[in-house]
């Protein structure tokens, strides 16, 4: 994983860190995600392609151990949704 994916914040992290139920961010980002851009606001990792990072990602506690496809977040997006989770 290269030093600038450490930036990109996982559905996981922000369930806990919003002290939410699972999957609480995953909805937020169906809700709010309509006009964002892939690779800017959110990267997809792709069981076949990017299995190397999501193994490592699951090794870290940053992924529910179910994920067979990740979403990562940008920074800003995921700011987005913790503000939406926050206010509801």
């Amino acid at each position: 994983m290269s030093g600038s994916d450490r930036d990109w914040i996982t559905f996981r992290e922000l369930d806990q860190a919003c002290a939410r139920d699972k999957g609480s961010a995953f909805r937020a980002f169906k809700r709010l995600s309509a006009g964002w851009q892939e690779e800017r606001d959110f990267r997809v990792l792709k069981a076949g392609e990017d299995q190397e990072q999501i193994l490592t990602l699951k090794s870290a506690g940053r992924l529910y151990a179910g994920t067979v496809n990740a979403v990562l977040l940008s920074p800003a997006a995921a700011r987005e949704i913790r503000a939406a989770l926050d206010q509801s």
